[in-house]
C-alpha cells in the first residue's frame, strides 16, 4: 500500500482544488473534492501506475494513469465506503468524473487524454404488466398484514404513492410538494405541480385517479388522518408524512421529504423482484429500483385496471 503523503501530484492536486474552491459553486467544489478522494485511494491501493506521482500534469494525469483510474472508479473499487447491495454504475458519476479532470486540466493549462467514454446504456421502459403487477404487490402487503405491524403502515402509503405515480407521472419533488388539498372530493382527481429538473414551479395540471388508485389513496388518508391527529398544534397539511416515530424526523405524522420515498420505493420493488425469482416466475423482467423510471412507461402495451388485492401478494404463480 503506497504513501500518499509522500506522492507529489497528490499533493499538488489536493493544493490545485483548494485554489479552485473560493470561486466555485458548492456542488462544483464537493466533486473535486469527491475526485481527489478517488485518485487518493487509487494511489494508495496501488491502482495505478509507477509513475503516478511524478510532478502534475504528468504523473496522476497522464493518459495511462486516467484510464486505470477510470476504470477502477466504474468498478467501484474506489469508494471510501463499500455499498450494502451491489448496483450498476451510474453514467452520471461517470460524466462527472470527466468533467472535474477537465476542469483540473484547464487549471493547469494543459490537455488530457482520456479514455474514450462509454456507450450509452439503454435502458428499457417499464412495462404496463410490470406496472400492473407492482401495484397489486403493494396494495396486497397494505392489505393483508395485521394492523399491529408496522410494515402495514408503510405499504398503505406506499400503495398509494405508486398509484399517484403511475396515473399523473409525478415526480419525487412533486409528490412532497403535494397537500390533502390538491385531492378533489370523492378522489376523482389530483391536482400535480409541475417541477421541471432544475427548474421553479410551472405548470398545475388536474389528472384523474382510477378505482385501484382512490382506494389506495382513500386508506392512506384514513391512516394519515390517526397519525397527524396526534400531534399537537395545527396539523400539517402535507399528504405524505411520516408513519414512524423516532428516526430523522421524530414523530409520526410529519412531513416526509424525497429521500424517505425513494429509499421505501426501492425497498418495495427489492421485495418484488426477490419473489417474482423465488416464484421463479417465467419472463419476469426485474423492475428499476429508483421511482423515476416508474414514470416512463411504454405505452404501446396496456394493462387492465389492477383489481383489489384478493389473495396475499406472494402467492401469484404467473407473471403479468
Amino acid at each position: 500500500m503506497a504513501r500518499t503523503d509522500r506522492c507529489r501530484s497528490l499533493a499538488e492536486l489536493g493544493a490545485l482544488v483548494d485554489t479552485l474552491a473560493p470561486g466555485a459553486s458548492p456542488s462544483v467544489v464537493t466533486a473535486d473534492r469527491w475526485v481527489f478522494g478517488e485518485l487518493s485511494r487509487a494511489v494508495r491501493h496501488d491502482l495505478l501506475g509507477k509513475d503516478c506521482c511524478r510532478s502534475l500534469p504528468d504523473g496522476l494525469l497522464s493518459r495511462a494513469n486516467l484510464a486505470a483510474y477510470m476504470t477502477a472508479a466504474e468498478q467501484d473499487d474506489l469508494r471510501a465506503r463499500p455499498r450494502r447491495t451491489s448496483v450498476a454504475h451510474p453514467e452520471n458519476s461517470t460524466n462527472v468524473r470527466r468533467r472535474v479532470l477537465r476542469r483540473f486540466a484547464k487549471a493547469l493549462g494543459t490537455e488530457l487524454e482520456l479514455p474514450p467514454p462509454p456507450p450509452v446504456r439503454v435502458i428499457p421502459p417499464v412495462t404496463a404488466r410490470q406496472q400492473a403487477r407492482l401495484q397489486s404487490h403493494v396494495s396486497g402487503w397494505a392489505s393483508f398484514l395485521p394492523p399491529q405491524y408496522a410494515r402495514r403502515a408503510v405499504y398503505v402509503r406506499l400503495a398509494a404513492i405508486v398509484g399517484i405515480v403511475v396515473d399523473t407521472r409525478a415526480r419525487s419533488g412533486e409528490l412532497v410538494a403535494m397537500t390533502v388539498d390538491d385531492l378533489a372530493p370523492g378522489l376523482t382527481t389530483a391536482t400535480i405541480t409541475r417541477r421541471p429538473q432544475g427548474g421553479w414551479p410551472g405548470e398545475v395540471e388536474e389528472l384523474p385517479l382510477p378505482a385501484a388508485t382512490r382506494k389506495a389513496v382513500a386508506a392512506w388518508l384514513e391512516l394519515r388522518g390517526q397519525l397527524v391527529g396526534s400531534l399537537a398544534g395545527t396539523p400539517p397539511r402535507a399528504l405524505w408524512v411520516s408513519v414512524r416515530n423516532g428516526g430523522r424526523l421524530g414523530r409520526a405524522g410529519l412531513p416526509i421529504g424525497p429521500m424517505a420515498l425513494r429509499r421505501q420505493y426501492a425497498s418495495a420493488v427489492a421485495q418484488l423482484n426477490a419473489d417474482m425469482k423465488a416464484q421463479g416466475v417465467v419472463g419476469w423482467v426485474d423492475l428499476p429500483r429508483t421511482l423515476e423510471r416508474l414514470r416512463h412507461v411504454d405505452k404501446t402495451t396496456r394493462a387492465p385496471e389492477v383489481p383489489v388485492a384478493e389473495q396475499p401478494p406472494n402467492s401469484a404463480a404467473t407473471a403479468a
